[in-house]
């Protein structure tokens, strides 16, 4: 009788389904899964697009979390959001940072290699930026 009671509990653990976890690092590689904290994606959009495919699929019955690992994200275009990438309350769909790390995203890109040019006028190439 206990066997069987076991048996009913590890199976209906089974059953229990999690939402999708997702992670996304700076320093990570959209070629990644991005399921493990040490394979993240490397940005937002890969995140928005894999949880698109599996909404789509209908592989998503309780959600997904995207959580942003530490650093600052440079975005080289907008990440947008439509009606394909709202959860619901059973389902819900969230961003955010990972515990209480510090997460900053830009629009905006780190301009280095500056020199003097003329008359107290610094200059610095974007070529490649």
């Amino acid at each position: 009788m206990m066997r069987g009671l076991v048996g009913f509990f590890l199976g209906t653990g089974v059953l229990c389904a999690a939402p999708l976890q997702l992670y996304v690092a700076p320093n990570g590689d959209d070629g990644a899964s991005g399921l493990d904290v040490g394979a993240p994606l490397a940005t937002l959009g890969r995140a928005r697009d894999l949880i698109r495919a599996r909404k789509a699929a209908g592989e998503l019955p309780e959600g997904a979390v995207v959580e942003l690992r530490e650093g600052t994200y440079y975005l080289d275009e907008p990440v947008e959001f439509g009606q394909q990438d709202s959860g619901t309350a059973d389902a819900p769909i969230v961003y955010r940072r990972h515990g209480k790390e510090k997460v900053v995203i830009k629009g905006s890109r780190l301009v280095t290699g500056w020199c003097p040019y003329q008359g107290g006028i610094w200059q610095a190439s974007l070529a490649g930026t």
